[in-house]
C-alpha cells in the first residue's frame, strides 16, 4: 500500500467533504479518535488540512493545522488522527513530516500541539519527530501537555 498526501485549503476541504465517501472517512476517523460523529471543524484562513490516503484514495490519517493567533510564523495542530487499524505503522511521523514540509513552504517557524499526557503513543510520536514539552494547557478542566517544534 502506497500512501499519498494531500493538502487542502478551507474551500478545497469543503469540496472534499461534499463527496459522501470522503465525508464518511473523515467522520469515522474523528469518531474513532475523539468519540464524536460528524465533521465539526473547519480549516481557518492561512491553515490547511493534511491527509494520508491509500492508493485506493481512502483517507487513513489527517491533521488540521491553523495559524497560531497572535504569533507570526507559528502554527497549531488542532487535530491529528490516525485510523485505529493503521496505528503503530509509522503513519503519525509520516503525516507530521509532510505537515513540516508544507509549513516550511509557508515560512512557518514553529508548530504547537496539545496532547493528553496519558496518550503515550502520541507523546512518543511527537517527541520522535522533534517536539518538546513546553508547559500545559487546560481545556474543559482537563490538563494537556503543550508541545512545540521549531524549524
Amino acid at each position: 500500500m502506497v500512501l499519498v498526501e494531500m493538502f487542502l485549503t478551507h474551500s478545497d476541504y469543503l469540496k472534499l467533504l461534499k463527496d459522501p465517501k470522503y465525508y464518511e472517512q473523515v467522520t469515522n476517523l474523528l469518531q474513532d479518535a475523539f468519540g464524536y460523529r460528524g465533521v465539526q471543524y473547519f480549516v481557518p484562513a492561512g491553515g490547511f488540512f493534511a491527509a494520508l490516503r491509500t492508493t485506493s484514495r481512502d483517507i487513513v490519517a489527517c491533521a488540521r493545522v491553523s495559524p497560531l493567533l497572535g504569533s507570526s510564523g507559528s502554527y497549531l495542530i488542532r487535530n491529528i488522527v490516525v485510523g485505529s487499524t493503521y496505528r503503530g505503522k509509522g503513519l503519525c511521523p509520516k503525516l507530521l513530516k509532510e505537515v513540516f514540509r508544507e509549513l516550511k513552504k509557508k515560512g512557518g517557524e514553529k508548530l504547537v500541539l496539545d496532547v493528553d499526557p496519558s496518550n503515550m503513543a502520541a507523546v512518543k510520536c511527537y517527541t520522535g519527530v522533534g517536539f518538546v514539552p513546553m508547559g500545559t494547557k487546560t481545556y474543559n478542566e482537563k490538563e494537556y501537555t503543550r508541545m512545540v517544534k521549531e524549524f
